[in-house]
């Protein structure tokens, strides 16, 4: 809730993401789990509903998603706990997730966070694998001597 809070006034202040979105978002990865705000963060952004429609001429119109949980209103209206929403335009989404991405390769508060991604990279099945083949050479070697 306090995340969805926070890309709201991302979203309603592109000065404060630019200026301190960066420090904002790190401070935020280490008070928390690393790796709860950002899987937080993407479902938020990627409950965004591209709402793109064409007119009758063939101009393309681009809509707007509402994200419930996060304000424009500024921080009073936040911190209200009423059924508060925010717009979020594609425009947006795109920005936040350079920005996460920038954080994640930079940052070395996120250290850990790109070790697990990389490890969820590696296919178990290569691994056993290579370690076979190792043995496998080590037999071989063994047995020619």
């Amino acid at each position: 809730m306090v995340l969805n809070a926070i890309l709201g006034l991302f979203a309603s202040d592109r000065q404060l993401l630019e200026t301190r979105g960066s420090l904002i978002v790190r401070k935020l990865c280490v008070l928390l789990n690393a790796k709860s705000v950002y899987i937080q963060m993407a479902n938020t952004l990627a409950s965004y509903e591209a709402s793109a429609t064409f007119n009758m001429d063939g101009r393309e119109s681009h809509g707007t998603s509402t994200v419930s949980g996060a304000s424009s209103n500024g921080i009073d209206n936040m911190m209200g706990g009423g059924d508060l929403s925010s717009v979020f335009t594609l425009e947006f989404i795109g920005t936040m997730v350079q920005t996460l991405n920038l954080i994640l390769l930079t940052a070395a508060e996120l250290h850990g966070l790109r070790v697990l991604l990389a490890k969820s990279f590696v296919n178990p099945s290569k691994e056993n694998r290579s370690s076979h083949g190792s043995q496998l050479s080590k037999q071989t070697v063994g047995t020619q001597q």
